[in-house]
């Protein structure tokens, strides 16, 4: 199987399948999750820290800093997509992947992680699990291409680049492996549910 480098997630990539209108997908839904995350760690710290592992163009993470007032950081892996992320958080996005970035264990009161896990080998999701969990100390907001659904059809959304589907229940009892509860799951329109976890 094919090892994904950093070049593979090009201009090509950014403009084809989920993302042939990738700006009017993401104003679509980036204020619904960022209010979501925001009212999962209301009664936390004022400045609550973040961390969006693959956050693509920073949009997000924007959204919570400038809106919000959080204190964020971005892990991202395309050059492509750190050269052209939000001006405001471009400075606080790391190059690198999920699967061997370093960050201090629960340096984090959330760790957000949507649409990663299908490029990752079957047998490196648990590592990447393992990471997410080690990083926060309170919450995981999770979303994948899950098996079974519409958007894990090659035909309505192809992806050349996608190695793993796995359902929701193995997604769950995978994240329940490496420490971290499911609490439940919200849809907010971005094409699949996301699965919320809490650090037990």
């Amino acid at each position: 199987m094919k090892v994904l480098e950093p070049k593979d997630f090009n201009k090509k990539y950014f403009s084809s399948g989920g993302y042939d209108e990738y700006e009017t997908d993401v104003a679509s839904w980036i204020s619904i999750m960022a209010r979501l995350i925001k009212r999962c760690l209301k009664n936390g710290k004022k400045r609550p820290r973040v961390l969006d592992a693959g956050c693509a163009h920073g949009y997000l993470i924007a959204e919570l800093q400038n809106k919000y007032g959080a204190d964020v950081a971005g892990l991202e892996y395309s050059d492509f997509a750190i050269q052209r992320a939000d001006k405001t958080v471009r400075s606080k996005i790391k190059q690198g992947s999920i699967l061997t970035a370093i960050f201090p264990r629960n340096s984090f009161d959330a760790v957000v992680c949507l649409d990663v896990f299908s490029y990752f080998a079957e047998k490196e999701v648990e590592r990447a699990a393992k990471q997410l969990s080690g990083w926060t100390n309170k919450f995981i907001f999770f979303s994948s291409i899950y098996r079974h659904s519409r958007h894990a059809s090659q035909k309505r959304n192809p992806d050349e680049l996608r190695k793993t589907t796995l359902t929701q229940k193995e997604y769950i009892d995978m994240f329940r492996d490496a420490g971290v509860k499911f609490i439940g799951k919200r849809n907010i329109g971005n094409g699949g549910d996301i699965l919320i976890f809490k650090k037990q």
